[in-house]
């Protein structure tokens, strides 16, 4: 990735990550990530880069063909070694009409650069919650 300014290379990363998900390769999403990546996930939390494939797997029946993914709100924080992205996003190509289906999710990503490549080192994936009705807040537009 040299050649290229750190904010390029990390764009290309999201880039590379949005296309693996799109054509569900679980698999290519998971060179995305560090090792030892840490993710706290709407449902679950897990450690190492393995454990992507065990979030995701279940997941793809409830999808058609692909998977699309809309962001709303970007941020992007490019140092020489770290990134931070942080954005709304909504995944596209569920096959279920309900509202967790169609809302916004908070998203929280940390990028390491480790041996001359931006890897995912902490992901982290939420609805709110309403503590009063104690269930999701879920963003709708």
């Amino acid at each position: 990735m040299k050649d290229r300014s750190n904010t390029a290379q990390v764009e290309e990363v999201i880039k590379g990550w949005d296309e693996a998900l799109y054509h569900k390769d679980i698999e290519r999403l998971t060179t995305f990530y560090a090792t030892e990546s840490i993710t706290f996930d709407v449902g679950d939390q897990v450690t190492g880069r393995k454990s992507i494939q065990s979030l995701w797997e279940p997941c793809l029946p409830f999808f058609g063909e692909h998977i699309g993914i809309e962001r709303k709100e970007e941020s992007l924080t490019v140092t020489e070694s770290m990134a931070l992205f942080t954005s709304y996003n909504r995944l596209l190509g569920m096959e279920a009409d309900v509202d967790a289906a169609k809302s916004w999710l908070r998203s929280t990503v940390v990028f390491q650069k480790i041996d001359d490549e931006w890897k995912i080192t902490h992901e982290h994936v939420s609805f709110p919650f309403d503590c009063e009705n104690e269930k999701p807040a879920y963003i709708l537009d």
